[in-house]
């Protein structure tokens, strides 16, 4: 058990933002007076942290966007799958094809324009405006990531229900 000791004298009054503070923090808080009798001015409690929302927002987000679960466990050294890589794949292999607009790599991925502009990993070249190719990195990139990464097909209800047990217990 944490505790502070404050001494003060009975007339002065107590600092509210130091009482909270011990609070948030789960301390707890003695005072002592001139006389030597000492009081409990805040119990201690468990310390519980705040939760951040909108972290936790993000992380649901990309767990819904992802497509199946194409990150083997143990791997090290190696790139994340994210869902935006995933969707970037997507773009690449259609345009494997040869190059293609934005308009009709929409059907695809609806996000598509937005990754070809910003080309985070190098791998797509702007031929004209709206049209897009695949540089030799995409094309490496695309040999890399098993195509099992492309083609894999939605997570599964029990996938689902086990994301919906998972939110309730953030």
């Amino acid at each position: 058990m944490s505790s502070a000791i404050l001494v003060r004298s009975p007339s002065e009054p107590m600092p509210n933002a130091r009482l909270f503070l011990q609070y948030e923090h789960g301390h707890g808080l003695l005072g002592v007076s001139s006389t030597g009798v000492v009081e409990v001015l805040v119990e201690p409690r468990p310390w519980k942290p705040r939760q951040n929302k909108k972290r936790r927002a993000r992380l649901i987000d990309e767990h819904r966007k992802r497509i199946g679960d194409p990150a083997p466990g143990g791997s090290t050294r190696q790139p994340i799958m994210t869902a935006y890589r995933q969707q970037a794949l997507a773009c690449a292999a259609s345009l494997a094809e040869g190059p293609r607009r934005t308009s009709e790599l929409r059907s695809v991925v609806p996000t598509a324009p937005s990754i070809l502009l910003r080309n985070w990993y190098g791998w797509f070249t702007r031929i004209e405006r709206g049209l897009y190719g695949l540089t030799p990195e995409g094309i490496v990139a695309l040999a890399r990531w098993s195509p099992a990464a492309l083609t894999l097909k939605p997570a599964s209800d029990l996938a689902k229900r086990q994301v919906r047990l998972w939110r309730g217990a953030c």
